[in-house]
């Protein structure tokens, strides 16, 4: 919030469990969550504790968010 420093979580809506997982959903037909396999894409799990993704960059929060949301390579 505002208050504590932090402008942009002030404007943040609380989560939707059941949207997240409408969403992730499509993610598992390319991605393994529960592997570090790769399907057509690679597998997620402990993807923060890589030192880097694909596209070279840190996998912080928002670097993950930045690629969900932009898509591309087959992303939808």
């Amino acid at each position: 919030s505002l208050l504590t420093g932090n402008p942009a979580s002030a404007f943040q809506k609380p989560g939707d469990a059941a949207k997240g997982k409408e969403v992730f959903e499509q993610c598992s037909v390319c991605h393994n969550a529960d592997s570090d396999e790769k399907k057509m894409g690679p597998g997620l799990k402990a993807l923060f504790k890589k030192e880097k993704m694909a596209n070279g960059k840190k996998p912080t929060e928002e670097n993950v968010r930045a690629i969900i949301n932009a898509g591309g390579n087959g992303m939808p």
